[in-house]
């Protein structure tokens, strides 16, 4: 150690490494006091931590961390975390056990920003192995800069862990075939430029010889003697990184297919040099230290303890294709995630990476490929025989997760949060883009040119990353949030793509109403309406005096009872963002970033909807009707009080006033199915044929509903177009989606043409699995199948 800071003690990029690599240890942990709780903690994360702990405190009798339904908060819920490793929760449970921590999302965010500053610096160390300590500077400060990883570093207690044990292993796969490199000790025979220097020890001379028995002891000591010795160090940190990744997403088993890749590169370029001993120790000792990363990290998972090989593969094969299905905002639509288009990732990267992060990227190659015919490749390589292996890895890396999820269309959302442990090793290629791009220069500071040039290349980095620095400071901790100036930031981003996709907006949306909400005048708890109740319960705990939560759909707001509701703006419409009613008339303040909201309080003007609604359950529809036209007069776009009395309108026959309360509704969300489907009865109602079908056609070009397809089969079924009716429900079948009246119609449209009921459904529902594996939904299409063939 101490040779290693005598030889590097006046170079000022090392003082710079060290010096940000410290001071980031400090500020990372600091900045994720204030961050809020991601959408999967209060919900998921920590409840599976709890029950983990259960396991272990029971001695394995308590199962609950393994069950696919469990109770949580005297509720039933379907439960898939068995099949995640949660080291993660596991240990952030067993320390606020232990310490007594009654902020335990303080200790969890704590933890999670140490596992980023992992990231940024094992990304700087790679660098810095590869290029020199500017290229890890470099590297680090695209890294902390880089706002999407940053701002899940605060508290995403999955991606962030993976990440961080992906770029630990490749660093350390790294070392471990330097380590079996045989260094130069000369150069060479002197025949030709590209001589290769001479090494510091031989191949075993095997042959094709016989080996008998008792030569074994001699070739063993032969081995040992003429190989060369391996660090225990990085042994002991590679099976640590590779158990790091494994306990948090089974899917960190890709970097034993890296060390696989790595290892075959080595060997084509190191192989003749090296010899059969050292391939063979270099081989056997690779999956020894893979085995041991990979029981190492179900050390922590009850699931993968029960049957190690068989539970493994069951979910690495369910997490390949999540089974949960989101509505994501994506280009202005709703979508399911799905049925995402096949570039969802690479555009969402497009959109969110840093431009000095994609532009020194994509000049490493170029910027290297210069460096090396100035310099010769003899030179070059005499530094680092594996500096190309290196590189081409590092690219490697970041590009093959991008390119599988694209090839196998798998089921991701919230951006390209499941890419994370794919982003670093492209920040790293970028910090050794713009280190080679200042060494064009370095043999040439003699000539001003070349001296000024330099110092250009030096700083560009820097000034690119101004902007993302600068966002960084304005909207902390809302960092993830981050769209680059190539895609008009957040400002063109705001009704088009998922903003606060993770809700961390929860806690400040939730803290304002706390301090600010009026209390009830019957003395009575105010009530917290939200859609992500858990969070909002979290961080209400210590006042539950005054307030009370309760859970609360967008849509149906109104509906329900609350004071007050605290909203993040994501699952909702774009039309509605963008829309001249939004945000809400009763929005009485809103959390932003760079201006635009991410979530909205809002404070209940009238409670007349919420009684109305509850009369026309009743059955007393004319005290319904008097109490919602009171709640117009209030608020002329209370969404409930408009579907009501348009649906009231519709039994009563007055198409008039339903298609305008219809109208009304599609000014505030001009895709709304219900406004749709309530507008479309008015005009046939009023014999308004033509427009309803063209109303429906514009639905089908714009939405992914089923309605659509369904009415439109209805109308061409009564004019006796049974084939124009047969193509429609064929449409809605191809896109997986499915409709009661569709099949109504189907079928007997089918038995008119001789077929028997039972064929007929049979047929119907066959289309459909069709129609669901072709969009994506391949687990809902294999259970439909099922159910066909009786449970078989």
């Amino acid at each position: 150690m101490r040779k290693f800071f005598e030889s590097n003690r006046s170079n000022p990029w090392f003082w710079a490494f060290i010096v940000i690599a410290a001071v980031l240890l400090v500020a990372m942990p600091l900045m994720s006091r204030s961050a809020g709780n991601s959408g999967d903690e209060d919900k998921f994360q920590i409840p599976q931590g709890r029950f983990v702990m259960d396991y272990f405190h029971s001695d394995g009798t308590d199962t609950t961390c393994m069950k696919d339904v469990v109770t949580l908060n005297g509720k039933e819920q379907s439960w898939n975390l068995k099949y995640y490793g949660c080291s993660f929760d596991v240990v952030t449970e067993w320390l606020n056990e232990t310490l007594g921590i009654e902020d335990i999302a303080k200790t969890r965010h704590i933890c999670n920003a140490l596992m980023g500053w992992l990231i940024v610096l094992f990304g700087g160390l790679i660098a810095w192995r590869i290029g020199g300590w500017r290229a890890g500077v470099y590297a680090m400060l695209l890294l902390f800069f880089s706002p999407r990883l940053l701002g899940h570093t605060w508290n995403n207690p999955k991606d962030i862990p993976l990440a961080a044990g992906v770029i630990m292993s490749i660093y350390y796969i790294m070392m471990f075939f330097r380590q079996m490199t045989p260094q130069p000790i000369g150069d060479g025979d002197g025949k030709g430029k590209k001589a290769m220097p001479k090494v510091e020890y031989t191949p075993l001379p095997f042959g094709d010889k016989f080996v008998r028995i008792a030569d074994i002891e001699a070739i063993v000591f032969y081995v040992l003697k003429n190989t060369p010795k391996f660090n225990p160090l990085t042994l002991l940190m590679l099976a640590l990184s590779l158990a790091i990744a494994v306990s948090n997403r089974i899917g960190g088993l890709i970097v034993v297919g890296y060390m696989g890749l790595w290892g075959l590169l080595w060997l084509i370029r190191n192989g003749k040099r090296v010899g059969a001993a050292t391939v063979g120790k270099t081989i056997l000792t690779a999956i020894a230290v893979c085995a041991i990363g990979f029981f190492a990290g179900l050390l922590l998972w009850p699931y993968a303890l029960q049957n190690p090989v068989h539970n493994s593969i069951e979910s690495f094969r369910l997490m390949s294709q999540f089974d949960v299905q989101l509505r994501q905002l994506f280009e202005g639509s709703m979508v399911m995630s799905s049925q995402l288009p096949w570039y969802y990732t690479p555009k969402f990267m497009l959109m969110t990476i840093p431009l000095a992060v994609m532009l020194g990227w994509v000049m490493y190659p170029i910027v290297g490929w210069l460096a090396s015919k100035l310099k010769g490749e003899a030179e070059k390589d005499s530094k680092c025989p594996n500096s190309l292996i290196d590189s081409i890895m590092v690219y490697f890396c970041f590009l093959f997760p991008v390119t599988w999820i694209v090839i196998t269309g798998a089921n991701v959302y919230g951006g390209w949060r499941h890419s994370l442990f794919a982003y670093a090793p492209m920040a790293v290629a970028a910090g050794l883009g713009y280190s080679t791009l200042v060494e064009l220069f370095d043999d040439k500071k003699d000539k001003a040119w070349a001296k000024i040039c330099g110092i250009v290349a030096a700083i560009l980095p820097l000034l690119l990353m101004i902007g993302p620095a600068s966002y960084t400071l304005r909207n902390h901790p809302y960092e993830y949030t981050y769209f680059n100036k190539m895609s008009g930031g957040v400002e063109k981003a705001f009704g088009n793509y998922e903003i606060d996709y993770y809700y961390h907006s929860m806690r400040e949306a939730t803290e304002w109403v706390m301090a600010n909400a009026e209390p009830r005048a019957d003395g009575e708890k105010t009530l917290i309406g939200s859609w992500h109740v858990e969070s909002t319960r979290y961080f209400m705990r210590h006042d539950t005096t005054h307030f009370s939560t309760r859970f609360v759909r967008w849509g149906q707001r109104y509906e329900y009872d609350w004071d007050y509701m605290v909203f993040p703006l994501t699952g909702i419409s774009g039309d509605y963002l963008k829309s001249k009613q939004f945000p809400p008339a009763d929005c009485v303040h809103q959390v932003t970033v760079d201006g635009v909201p991410v979530a909205l309080i809002l404070k209940r003007q009238t409670k007349d909807d919420l009684a109305a609604v509850q009369l026309l359950r009743a059955g007393n529809a004319d005290s319904a009707k008097y109490l919602f036209e009171k709640v117009l007069a209030v608020n002329p776009y209370n969404e409930t009080a408009l579907s009501n009395l348009a649906n009231i309108s519709l039994q009563r026959g007055e198409n008039d006033k339903a298609e305008s309360y219809a109208d009304k509704l599609l000014e505030v969300d001009p895709t709304s199915p219900q406004a749709l489907q309530m507008k479309v009865y008015a005009l046939l109602g009023k014999g308004r044929q033509d427009d309803a079908i063209a109303l429906l056609r514009k639905a089908k070009s714009g939405g992914n509903d089923a309605f659509p397809y369904s009415m439109t089969a209805q109308i061409m079924a009564q004019h006796g177009d049974l084939a124009s009716a047969f193509n429609e429900i064929g449409a809605m079948l191809d896109k997986g989606l499915m409709d009661q009246d569709a099949l109504n119609i189907y079928v007997q449209m089918r038995m008119q043409q001789g077929a028997d009921q039972q064929s007929a459904i049979m047929s119907f529902y066959t289309a459909l699995a069709n129609g669901l594996e072709k969009n994506g939904n391949k687990k809902q299409a294999e259970e439909l199948r099922t159910q066909l063939r009786g449970g078989k």
